[in-house]
């Protein structure tokens, strides 16, 4: 994970200003801003804003450089609901250049990425807030630095302008040092001022570990392919032209999506349907099995069930898997009014036996619809049932989903904040620790669910990687990512990354498959990470995904039967629909090709 700095051209150089955490083996590059800025603020004259129930301002260091500590105390917005901010101190023409700077980590977050978040606007102290300089950045635990170019978009007095530093997010506890807004009037180009954005380890072209990676794809998700064309007496026919064409993957190629929306005849519900098949092989519903939702507490519409199997009966018909999202999420926010209605009460000891009733409620009711199902999600910061009735609830659970279900539904364990070893060890340490211990007392646990939303750093698949092999060693499960997404307002980064993360998890063999979080801007919980604009406008993330799943990853093979009436091909796994044509005669046939085989999977085509 890499913020780049882009220099100066007059420093005629190409240099990257790299942050990494220490397992990423990147260095950090001493460039500092362009010689000739005047200070426009004063620490001095630093002040918090916002309501005094939202956060709590800390300062340490001494008065020439101090360091300001911000913790937001719950989940808040806008980003401007708690600001800190510096007036400037001096006038300023419009057209004028300047460069704010500042240093900043996050020490503490709950945000699924694991990272912090801040707001950076140069503007108007007043009045319309006129704006002459924007940005947002996710930040690390690590120091880093961060530049942001500024052109002043009016004239402003002494005073008239100010920094505005937002921290209106997710509950997390941030510092801020090094703050300067540096004035450089029309000395210098806007363009050659310094601006971070950020890359990542391993996004090079020739990257190494993406030719390692892309050599285990060919190996793990391929396998030979034979045809036997034959004349109804079983002699081998030569010269027979064979087509085999890939009409689905075997790998699962997900994506969450509201089903009242893929089951829409509204404006957006056909191309929705369109785009989402298109692309993916599978569906997980964002909201619609989740226990409120099935309780009818937050649908609006009635008749929630009856609408929720509908959709999966329809999705059954299509052939289509479905992720069964979740049976239990162990907090008061995410459990129905009833359960909740229960805590603190005489009836509270009735909430452990309604959590298992409702268990095997819906999974009667969904039996053969849904493939498999997320039994716990999220207990680092979910825990109020363990916390009330201990943490053995955990393995009822499983084991009453087990019982319901039966062995052929994978039971999954589900969390954020897992998908990289470097990021938040202590949040992983939790994950392999609760699966653990619910292993060492009899509950089922078929597979990890690891949601990998991905924050504005992000990192490096290298390390994606090794935080795989750490599962793989200690654990021993498949692996899903089950929430993908990357925010970011840079859409060659969006692209990039995107391809990356999916040859990554693609190519470790204890990964099972891949669900995005949404695919259109229109029905997706962070906006900046769909790959399709609300007018449907392919975003270059959309590109870099359909061109894998379906062009790069996606076989289409032909040729000639030889002497002995065979032909071979290799090819991805999944489904196919095979044709042998000799002269005018033709035949079809739909060719399963999964992993396992001793040998090639085999079709013998029989020509009349």
């Amino acid at each position: 994970m890499i913020p780049r700095l882009f220099l100066p051209s007059l420093a005629r150089v190409a240099t990257l200003l790299f942050f990494l955490p220490a397992a990423s083996f990147a260095q950090r590059d001493a460039t500092t801003p362009p010689p000739g800025g005047v200070p426009l603020i004063s620490t001095a004259n630093v002040q918090g804003q916002g309501k005094s129930e939202l956060y709590t301002l800390k300062t340490t260091g001494p008065a020439s450089s101090p360091t300001w500590e911000i913790a937001t105390l719950r989940d808040t917005n806008p980003a401007w609901a708690i600001q800190l901010i510096a007036r400037t101190t001096a006038p300023v023409k419009k057209g004028d250049i300047a460069l704010l700077r500042f240093r900043a980590r996050v020490s503490h977050t709950h945000h699924e990425t694991g990272q912090g978040q801040i707001r950076a606007v140069v503007q108007r102290a007043g009045g319309d807030y006129q704006r002459s300089a924007m940005a947002r950045f996710d930040l690390l635990p690590q120091w880093q630095d961060y530049h942001v170019p500024v052109r002043f978009a009016s004239d402003y007095g002494a005073g008239e302008a100010g920094v505005y530093l937002g921290f209106g997010f997710h509950a997390q506890t941030v510092q801020i040092t090094d703050l300067a807004l540096l004035h450089y009037g029309t000395k210098i180009a806007y363009e050659d001022l310094p601006r971070t954005r950020v890359t990542y380890q391993g996004q090079s072209p020739d990257a190494a570990w993406r030719r390692e990676a892309e050599a285990r794809i060919e190996r793990l998700r391929k396998g030979d392919i034979a045809i036997e064309v034959v004349d109804s007496a079983g002699r081998p026919l030569p010269a027979a032209r064979v087509s085999v064409e890939m009409t689905r993957h075997h790998f699962e190629f997900g994506t969450a999506a509201p089903f009242s929306l893929l089951m829409s005849e509204g404006e957006n519900g056909p191309r929705f349907r369109e785009t989402l098949f298109s692309i993916f092989n599978a569906v997980g519903p964002e909201n619609d099995l989740k226990w409120p939702f099935w309780a009818g507490d937050r649908d609006t519409h009635g008749q929630h069930r009856e609408r929720t199997l509908a959709a999966l009966r329809w999705l059954k018909e299509r052939e289509i898997p479905v992720r069964g999202h979740v049976l239990v999420w162990a907090s008061s926010k995410r459990l129905p009014k009833e359960i909740v209605s229960l805590i603190g009460t005489p009836r509270q000891k009735e909430i452990p036996e309604r959590v298992l009733a409702h268990i095997r409620d819906i999974a009667s009711a969904t039996a053969g619809l849904v493939s498999e199902w997320d039994v716990l999600n999220e207990p680092y910061n979910n825990h109020e049932l363990m916390d009330l009735f201990g943490k053995d609830i955990m393995v009822d659970w499983f084991k009453t989903a087990r019982e319901v279900l039966g062995p052929d539904v994978p039971l999954y364990f589900n969390d954020w904040g897992n998908h990289d070893l470097a990021l938040d060890p202590v949040h992983l340490k939790h994950f392999i620790d609760t699966a653990r211990f619910i292993q060492s007392r009899g509950g089922p646990i078929d597979g990890l669910g690891l949601q990998c939303h991905i924050g504005g750093i992000p990192p490096a698949p290298e390390s994606l990687l090794a935080t795989l092999d750490h599962y793989q060693k200690e654990l021993g499960l498949p692996v899903k990512a089950t929430e993908f997404d990357f925010m970011t307002d840079d859409p060659q980064l969006h692209a990039d990354y995107s391809r990356d993360f999916l040859i990554a998890y693609f190519s470790h063999p204890i990964v099972a498959g891949v669900q995005f979080w949404g695919f259109w801007e229109g029905a997706h919980w962070r906006p900046a990470a769909a790959l399709y604009d609300r007018d449907w406008t392919e975003r270059p993330a959309g590109t870099a995904v359909r061109t894998l799943i379906r062009d790069t990853w996606w076989t289409r093979a032909a040729g000639d039967t030889g002497a002995d009436g065979r032909y071979s091909a290799r090819g991805f796994y999944g489904r196919y629909q095979v044709r042998a044509t000799l002269g005018d005669r033709t035949v079809e046939a739909e060719l399963r090709h999964v992993p396992g085989a001793t040998g090639p999977t085999t079709l013998r085509l029989v020509l009349p």
